[in-house]
């Protein structure tokens, strides 16, 4: 939920009461002001499930979202 008033002490836009502390849940990526383009059709977007495994997120011709089992980066 957006507040304005919130401290944001690293000036990242995610207020402090938002944002994780620990190295192992905080995302490693942020962009705030701008598209991500993925020239690379056969790259896409990893994410990991609660479960701890990792599906590759990529668009197929007709722009849906298809995913694939994938090993999980390091």
């Amino acid at each position: 939920i957006s507040n304005a008033d919130q401290a944001d002490s690293n000036t990242n836009g995610i207020g402090d009461a938002c944002e994780s502390t620990s190295g192992s849940d905080a995302s490693r990526m942020t962009n705030e002001s701008s598209d991500i383009y993925i020239q690379n059709s056969a790259r896409g977007i990893i994410m990991k499930a609660p479960n701890g495994k990792c599906y590759r997120y990529v668009t197929d011709n007709d722009g849906n979202l298809t995913s694939r089992l994938v090993t999980c980066p390091d």
